[in-house]
């Protein structure tokens, strides 16, 4: 039933009829969330980062892991209320930096 459905699942259904140039390979768990790498089915691969959700890190040809963005994502989600700012460096060391901003 399409109306009992999660966002993975029919991002899933609906990449699967399409003829878009670029598909998605989408991946999910089995409780219907996505799986934090999502890749596209043609070479060279394109992929992106979600959280259960949405998603997290654009598409890149760089992406070959989403821990860090996973490790940002959380930590940004955290400190909603706090003053901090957090640097994106997941593609070059993957890991993240954390800077105190003035208010």
């Amino acid at each position: 039933d399409a109306s009992s459905e999660t966002t993975c699942q029919t991002q899933k259904r609906n990449s699967a009829s399409t003829n878009a140039p670029l598909q998605w390979d989408i991946q999910c768990d089995a409780e219907g969330n996505y799986l934090p790498l999502q890749c596209t089915v043609q070479t060279p691969k394109w992929c992106a980062c979600y959280d259960k959700e949405e998603m997290i890190a654009r598409p890149s040809k760089s992406t070959k892991s989403c821990e860090c963005h996973l490790d940002r994502h959380a930590k940004i989600k955290a400190s909603r209320s706090h003053f901090f700012f957090y640097t994106n460096v997941c593609h070059e060391t993957r890991r993240i930096t954390l800077s105190a901003v003035q208010n």
